[in-house]
């Protein structure tokens, strides 16, 4: 039994590497010294807890709730959790106020019983647990912070990350939130590299102080290693930008002239100038050497140089055709529409017809996931409502979708055409839908209730998704509009959701991606309509829901609209 403990033991010291095989190791060492389940096993389960996300992590901190020697594990725990060498991270946070409520209450709750009367009990006892659980987290959590100045380096700055997800988690912020956010600035580079980029992405809203300036200028210029995707040195310029915008606005102006970092496109293109016509000549000195982003010409460039970028888009064609390399539609294609119509409904209309390419090549709306409104134009709204009738479902469920996110309400009218047009098409047919051949069928009609129900410029409200939904020919679409129809009812949903980073609103059917999109999709309701914003239990049980309640509610009373009691 030594023999077996020690084995599983070294696999688990063992540094962790990727690959399916050593996951396998781990995940095997861990169930041995769960099954062994002796006081030296339970031991060396309790000294492996770890903060992953994968099976092997997870299995240990199960081995540890599950065991007999639980009463023997909690000191070890408790001790571990103020030791200076230990990490703690949420899931040791968990398991140890777990384990506690276990020791407390004596063991783990019985199955959910049959009988009326003795489930009333179990469900009074569960609340119990629970409660108790969550004195014994936040008594722990006060005793890691009172722990904090005694840890290592590394091991504290992952304890203040815990720290500072807990405060987030759990009811109102704590006395010691303050403290723990200085440290975590002030030792920012200690976590993983995988913590940093998670800290500037998600509790971003507590840590966005000007404290955190210096950080990220640090992060940008000096990203630490290994490479993650996406990189950190984008997710810091994208915070850098929100505090300190227009030394962000220089660093991404040398970015885009010098690419010397691998940003995001929608790093690279969220800058609110609709152009930058001092950039006209490296836009096209780039497109002559083939060497750009042709999305960064449609973004930001001017219609001034399009003959001359024109003739490199002819230029870099025939030099991809010569040697019989195969090619997709450029976004450049949407830049030509927009400066130079005729020639660009011409390349338009080329590439959509030429037979060959890849899916995606002919999926337009596949292109407008990145490009959005800035590929936007009234010819080629004009264009995209003639492709709903296209024979290539993926021709004309792009068209779809462009004309639902990005077209004007002139576009409303021939999508209910071409819905029409589906449900008469597939009538009497249905249940094909369900097999191979109508696979496209359904993502066709998915495409065409979305941009429909969903669209940018109008609302549908619950007698338009009524018709809708009398025109569904599958199950799935009757379910989704169905659901849609429950929202709009009067008065309007308002929902509010919370997330990682703040939260978010939708109205009915509609999400919404900010505090602006929210206020116009209100005001394209009728005059009088009234909103009722979702409850919760409690708005000071959630730190900040407060606050978004009352952002929904001046957002409703700014677009003249009413809020329901």
């Amino acid at each position: 039994m030594k023999e077996q403990i020690g084995e599983a033991t070294s696999i688990l010291d063992a540094p962790a590497t990727g690959g399916d095989e050593a996951a396998k190791e781990r995940v095997r060492a861990g169930r041995i010294l769960r099954f062994l389940d002796t006081p030296e096993a339970a031991t060396e389960l309790a000294k492996h807890l770890s903060g992953g996300q994968d099976i092997d992590a997870y299995a240990l901190h199960m081995g540890v709730l599950g065991s007999m020697h639980r009463k023997e594990l909690l000191p070890l725990l408790e001790r571990r959790l103020v030791a200076p060498d230990q990490p703690v991270w949420d899931r040791y946070l968990d398991t140890l106020a777990f384990l506690a409520e276990l020791a407390v209450s004596g063991g783990l709750m019985s199955p959910y019983p049959e009988s009326e009367h003795e489930r009333e009990t179990w469900v009074e006892e569960s609340k119990r647990r629970a409660e108790l659980r969550e004195q014994k987290r936040n008594a722990y959590a006060s005793r890691l912070f009172a722990s904090l100045a005694s840890k290592q380096p590394r091991a504290q700055a992952i304890c203040v990350n815990t720290l500072l997800d807990f405060a987030k988690r759990y009811g109102s912020e704590p006395p010691w939130l303050p403290n723990i956010v200085a440290s975590l600035i002030a030792n920012f580079r200690n976590p993983p590299v995988m913590t940093q980029r998670d800290l500037l992405e998600y509790p971003w809203t507590t840590i966005k102080r000007p404290q955190i300036i210096p950080v990220l200028r640090d992060l940008y210029s000096k990203p630490p290693q290994p490479q993650i995707d996406p990189p950190i040195e984008d997710t810091a310029l994208r915070r850098l930008f929100e505090v300190e915008p227009a030394e962000a606005r220089q660093i991404l102006l040398a970015e885009i002239r010098h690419p010397t970092k691998n940003l995001r496109w929608s790093t690279l293109s969220m800058l609110p100038d609709r152009s930058l016509p001092e950039l006209n000549d490296v836009f096209v000195a780039r497109a002559e050497a083939h060497d750009g982003d042709d999305r960064l010409i449609l973004r930001y460039a001017t219609g001034d140089i399009v003959k001359r970028v024109e003739k490199a888009y002819v230029e870099r064609n025939e030099e991809l055709d010569r040697q019989k390399l195969p090619h997709c539609m450029s976004p450049l294609v949407f830049y030509f529409l927009q400066h130079d119509p005729t020639f660009g409904e011409r390349e338009l209309r080329r590439n959509l017809s030429t037979s060959g390419g890849f899916p995606a090549c002919y999926d337009i709306g596949f292109q407008f996931l990145d490009l959005g409104r800035y590929a936007m134009s009234p010819v080629l709204e004009r264009l995209a409502i003639e492709y709903l009738a296209s024979p290539s479902v993926p021709v004309k469920r792009g068209a779809a979708e462009v004309l639902g996110k990005c077209g004007s309400v002139a576009a409303k009218e021939p999508l209910w055409k071409t819905m029409e047009y589906f449900r008469s098409w597939w009538k009497g047919r249905e249940e094909l839908l369900k097999e191979p051949v109508g696979e496209e069928g359904m993502q066709f009609e998915r495409a065409l209730r979305i941009a429909l129900a969903q669209a940018d410029a109008w609302v549908f409200q619950e007698a338009d998704l009524q018709r809708l939904l009398g025109l569904c020919s599958s199950e799935w679409c009757r379910q989704e509009v169905a659901e849609w129809a429950q929202c709009a009812k009067a008065p309007i949903q308002v929902t509010i959701m919370p997330g990682f980073d703040g939260f978010s609103m939708s109205v009915a059917q509609y999400p919404t991606a900010s505090d602006d999109q929210f206020r116009r999709k209100v005001s394209q309701y009728p005059p009088g309509t009234t909103f009722r914003i979702a409850p919760f239990a409690s708005d000071d049980r959630i730190p900040g829901l407060k606050q978004a309640r009352e952002t929904a509610e001046r957002g409703v009373v700014a677009a003249g609209r009413k809020i329901a009691p």
